[in-house]
């Protein structure tokens, strides 16, 4: 109720409106307001090693990690371990303030519920270190590429591409770690904080037996957060048993979806909530301001009446190829075991052990009891619909494999929403357009072992397929005035598909309407640097156009006739 409080490490006396410096000026603070308008947020997380680490006078306190690049904690070893306990556990299983992904060693922290937070991973210490050291030298890279003195100054950029997530590793050997400190400094994307006493780093934390804590050289006091490790068993066998329910519980098929109030639409898109998340702003076609989840039916826009009963498919198990090919909301798979789920929801069909052999070992001979135990682990991870296996035993006859109906791929989903854009009026393909683009979380079939999705031209039928959605949000979205709307669709669109061309372009053209040269110049800036490393450079018409929009001699023109 009363507001927020930002605190420095040196004095600040210049606070910009709406903030106000308090009396010596190392804080600034902004009193709650009930009647101030919230713009809707569409960029990344811009403070995105943010997590809580306490109270202080009786206020929730908030700590960038990012911000201390490295730390050392000492003190009482449980309420250590409690106050490790919450951060992992925020971070690993939250995105609305931060963007993190949090690196365990062993025996930096006892926690039960590791397996379930997408966002942690464990690795061994060297691993670890060889990670956070290569993960800084890129972001390095690329900052110095562009010219940005830290991730916050890439970050409030005019156009941000892609998120920059930071990457906190928890050690518990900090003599091990101590070489990472000079790696780790401040607004670099790692953070580096140790179970113990950390050489070379300038933070450092103590923690009392009574969870008081003092934090140097801030000189910062207040009472640390803290999960015991009976909460966190608990949590892990709450969040065990929602994804591996007993066997003898009946899991009932989902519900039909609720027929909508005439004037809506309902769209169910599966929605990892642990992935980066992308806002959406609020006010353009009456979408919320995050990202859909297929859990909640979300209204897509109040001003998108339909003209018939169209509904978009409810897949009861969506897979997600449209980046890191994994089962949202689905239970945990094996790398073999998913690329046997990928290609059997690619294919559509029936699947052959031909297939499967070709898919998942390159076409290598290898027996079929291989093929069958490989199909059979694969059975019993994905699990039973009203006892049912989501994967049928196979057919003896036809010798083949099929997925029960309701499995459904993203690439499938959004190609979906597509094709209806097609047979409704701009207003409400924009809504589902936009729609489909949340499905977008990376490039299409990024891991090892998808090669046969090139192959078979999967990948490619999937990268044509963000371009065009996004290609044609943005011009709908510039014909509409919704110069936001059109920023997302490129941000989105990016995301799938890195230094695509055709995207940059549409990005120029976006902010040439919106009147900002600068932001013009530095998606052409980009678009260089991403090509200089690949040894190529943009193409003679992407030239033209930045040189015609730079030299002002070039107005926004828009190609209609090819969504007609």
């Amino acid at each position: 109720d009363s507001g927020l409080e930002l605190l420095w490490d040196r004095p600040f006396p210049n606070a910009p409106a709406p903030w106000e410096a308090v009396p010596g000026a190392w804080a600034w603070r902004l009193l709650y307001d009930p009647d101030a308008p919230v713009p809707s947020a569409d960029r990344p997380a811009l403070i995105a090693g943010l997590v809580t680490v306490g109270q202080r006078n009786g206020r929730q306190l908030m700590l960038d990690l990012e911000g201390l690049g490295s730390l050392g904690i000492t003190g009482d070893r449980h309420a250590i371990d409690r106050f490790l306990r919450s951060i992992v556990l925020e971070l690993g299983a939250g995105d609305e303030l931060a963007d993190a992904t949090v690196v365990l060693t062993p025996g930096a922290i006892d926690l039960a519920a590791v397996d379930q937070l997408p966002r942690v991973r464990v690795d061994d210490e060297r691993t670890a270190r060889q990670r956070v050291a290569a993960l800084a030298s890129d972001l390095q890279r690329r900052l110095d590429e562009i010219g940005c003195s830290s991730t916050f100054a890439y970050r409030l950029f005019d156009s941000p591409v892609l998120p920059v997530e930071v990457a906190v590793m928890l050690t518990g050997a900090p003599a091990a770690a101590s070489d990472l400190t000079s790696i780790a400094r401040p607004r670099r994307g790692v953070a580096v904080i140790a179970n113990g006493e950390l050489p070379g780093s300038e933070s450092h934390l103590h923690i009392e037996a009574d969870g008081s804590a003092r934090l140097e050289p801030l000189g910062l006091s207040f009472h640390v957060a803290g999960v015991d490790a009976e909460t966190s068993s608990a949590l892990a066998q709450l969040l065990d048993d929602i994804t591996n329910p007993p066997a003898e519980v009946d899991v009932a098929p989902s519900p039909p979806p609720t027929a909508p109030e005439p004037g809506h639409l309902e769209v169910d898109v599966r929605q990892d909530e642990f992935d980066t998340a992308v806002d959406v702003p609020a006010e353009d076609h009456g979408l919320p301001a995050e990202e859909i989840d297929l859990r909640e039916p979300v209204v897509l826009a109040e001003s998108m009446p339909l003209d018939d009963d169209w509904e978009p498919t409810q897949p009861r198990l969506l897979v997600r190829l449209l980046g890191e090919p994994t089962i949202v909301d689905g239970p945990a798979m094996g790398r073999r075991e998913m690329i046997v789920v990928a290609v059997m929801a690619c294919l559509g069909r029936p699947v052959r052990q031909e297939d499967l052999q070709e898919a998942v070992w390159g076409g290598e001979a290898v027996v079929p009891r291989t093929i069958w135990n490989m199909v059979g682990r694969t059975r019993k991870q994905l699990g039973e619909w009203d006892g049912e296996p989501i994967l049928a035993t196979a057919d003896r006859r036809q010798n083949t494999y099929r997925l029960a109906a309701g499995v459904m791929t993203d690439i499938a989903l959004l190609r979906e929403l597509y094709d209806r854009a097609r047979d409704v009026s701009s207003s409400e393909a924009a809504g589902l357009l936009r729609a489909g683009l949340t499905l977008v979380h990376g490039p299409p079939f990024a891991a090892d072992g998808y090669e046969w999705a090139r192959v078979n031209q999967y990948a490619h039928d999937a990268e044509r397929l963000i371009e065009d959605t996004a290609t044609w949000l943005v011009e709908l979205s510039l014909l509409a005035d919704d110069i936001d709307t059109a920023r997302y669709a490129v941000m989105q669109g990016l995301r799938g598909l890195p230094g695509n061309e055709v995207l940059y372009r549409a990005r120029m053209r976006i902010e040439n309407a919106a009147g900002n040269a600068t932001a013009v110049r530095t998606a052409y800036r980009e678009l260089t640097d991403y090509l200089d490393d690949l040894e190529s450079t943009p193409s003679p018409g992407t030239a033209e156009l930045y040189d015609s929009l730079t030299s002002g001699r070039l107005s926004l023109t828009m190609n209609t006739q090819r969504w007609t």
